[in-house]
């Protein structure tokens, strides 16, 4: 594939159409500021003092002034809510960073996060909401850390900062590329009472912006790779690549499901380790060409703006070949003593999540399915003979067994048993949320002898859920008037627990619940909270908002619950919300 770079013509293009998102969102202020001068005027020179001229132009203003509120949104929904990396921990990472942002005149560094996940992103977290004035926060997979020499890491992180390096005009047309859509997720959060406005126009605007901006985002990623070789060589640059594509296959077959970490069976610190010596492991083998030459047949994708690895070869001059044994790597150059300590405290921050996700799991059924179960799980971390007996001996009493079916055919599939197929497809087939996961496995599997053709269509539906989950999440972070909503049909027992709950608040007066339709993922239903508080209209929502977002749901429940305060702000999806049959759950005993 040959590489063309962007003319100056689409360039212009590319700058002017960014401009019009701007040009739509300072259209409010500038009203703002026209009827506020009108106002003043009035007042100062008595004309209009008297009549229905001055009640006109104070609504106006009050409207227009709430619009120009949701212009003030500080976007922390793609900020990290981690703490940051200090600098004692980590010194000689910390040089290197300063190092490359010289080099390259890259952004200034305001966050730097070690995160659990096999990757490397610098974000930008505009200060002023869609004004800009970014801050820049550079997360770092500690996984991604053991699978590269320094050197390596150093070329990536290179690539990284070049994202926002190069000409201001270039740097401010990839920078508004990457701020639009987190900034238009985060108004539909923010549920206040102008959003609809803004996402009339944005609902277009970003999907053609992201679009249009597409080829220029991909050549960006040939000027990155450009630039890390510039800093390193071509040689290594290329090694990075290579290694990053084996190491995130070995990492999604040891990363630990949320589920899994809260299993008392199931060892956390062990899997970790495990994760980190399949990492360093030698890379110069069979299974390491298998994935080598898979990944050479890959086609760029048009959802992802990265290349695909053959073209970012053949852009830095370089052949595909297995990279050289690691003698050093990057974890222990750059975390030293530290690592250990480090480690540890992404455990803890991976369990944390885990019961965050899972507030409070489901007890097991009992009885002698169960117990096997428990005894199965048991022998996994020592025998997995023992275990694939035990899991055979359930599967004889209920052959419907989802997890049963999934844990024989991971073990399966992990000895390089074919057999593991037929029982990762059937627990597939039994619970619609084993497909990914399953998927994956069969894919891995496939490819570790050297079937890449069959793997093939596992990858594709891998893709599609992918597709289908990224669209799912975006229709359930918002609630407003275009959307449908019927009549909740939770239990009984379930709508009690939410309404001890609300209880807890004396603030709030009445809760409906509702359910909302949604297209992506119907069989996972959305629940949709509306609270009403015992508030003046002109009181601010934070608090209350705050809240309503910490709501548990219900504990017990692990069910999808979006949450939203019923106010001025919300008033047409509030009317919309009460309408529905049997959708008020709770109300305020009054105290009179």
């Amino acid at each position: 594939m040959t590489q063309i770079k962007p003319t100056m013509l689409y360039k212009l293009k590319l700058f002017l159409l960014a401009l019009v998102g701007y040009c739509y969102i300072l259209l409010l202020p500038a009203i703002f500021l026209v009827l506020l001068g009108l106002l003043l005027w009035s007042i100062i020179t008595g004309k209009g003092l008297y009549g229905p001229l001055i009640f006109i132009e104070i609504l106006l203003l009050i409207l227009a002034g709430k619009f120009v509120q949701e212009l003030w949104v500080k976007v922390r929904g793609c900020e990290s809510q981690d703490p940051p990396l200090e600098e004692e921990k980590a010194p000689k990472l910390f040089e290197t960073i300063r190092e490359i942002r010289r080099a390259i005149h890259g952004p200034q560094l305001h966050k730097v996060v070690l995160t659990d996940q096999f990757d490397l992103v610098l974000t930008p977290v505009p200060r002023l909401g869609l004004f800009g004035w970014s801050r820049y926060e550079l997360d770092i997979g500690m996984p991604l850390m053991h699978v590269l020499t320094p050197a390596q890491f150093r070329a990536l992180l290179t690539h990284e900062l070049g994202h926002f390096s190069g000409t201001p005009l270039d740097t401010w047309i990839y920078q508004a590329r990457e701020v639009w859509t987190p900034l238009h997720w985060r108004l539909n959060e923010q549920q206040r009472g102008g959003a609809w406005l803004f996402n009339l126009f944005f609902r277009r605007y970003v999907n053609y912006f992201s679009r249009y901006s597409f080829a220029f985002a991909r050549t960006r990623e040939y000027e990155a790779d450009r630039l890390a070789a510039e800093i390193t060589t071509a040689e290594v640059t290329a090694d990075a690549l290579i290694r990053f594509e084996y190491g995130m296959q070995i990492f999604y077959q040891y990363e630990p499901e949320f589920k899994d970490v809260l299993s008392t069976e199931f060892s956390l610190p062990a899997r970790v380790a495990e994760m980190t010596k399949a990492l360093r492991s030698e890379s110069h083998n069979e299974e390491a060409l298998r994935w080598l030459k898979y990944s050479l047949s890959a086609e760029a994708r048009t959802y992802n703006t990265h290349p695909a690895l053959k073209d970012r070869l053949r852009a830095l001059g370089q052949e595909a070949r297995l990279p050289t044994p690691i003698s050093e790597f990057a974890a222990d150059v750059y975390f030293g003593d530290s690592l250990d300590e480090l480690t540890q405290q992404l455990i803890a921050d991976w369990e944390k999540r885990a019961r965050e996700f899972y507030p409070d799991r489901p007890e097991e059924d009992a009885g002698p399915a169960a117990e096997i179960l428990k005894r199965a799980r048991e022998a996994a971390n020592r025998d997995q003979e023992t275990a694939v007996l035990l899991y055979r001996e359930l599967l004889r009493l209920d052959q419907d067994h989802a997890p049963a079916n999934l844990a024989l055919g991971t073990i399966l599939l992990s000895e390089k048993n074919a057999e593991g197929i037929h029982f990762v497809k059937r627990a597939m087939d039994l619970d619609a949320a084993n497909i990914y996961y399953g998927s994956n496995l069969i894919f891995n599997y496939l490819m570790k002898i050297g079937d890449p053709v069959g793997a093939a269509p596992y990858q594709s539906r891998m893709t599609e859920l992918h597709r289908i989950y990224e669209n799912a999440t975006a229709e359930r972070t918002q609630a407003s008037f275009v959307d449908s909503f019927t009549s909740n049909d939770l239990p009984e027992d379930e709508v009690q627990q939410i309404r001890q709950e609300l209880a807890k608040c004396p603030r709030i007066k009445e809760a409906y619940l509702v359910r909302k339709e949604v297209q992506y993922v119907p069989e996972a239903p959305l629940y949709v909270m509306g609270l009403v508080f015992d508030r003046r209209w002109f009181d601010g929502s934070d608090e209350d908002l705050s809240f309503a977002k910490r709501l548990p749901r219900a504990q017990t429940n692990p069910r999808e619950l979006y949450v939203l305060v019923l106010d001025h702000r919300n008033r047409r999806v509030g009317k919309m919300i009460r309408n529905v049959s049997n959708s008020l759950i709770y109300r305020r005993a009054s105290n009179s």
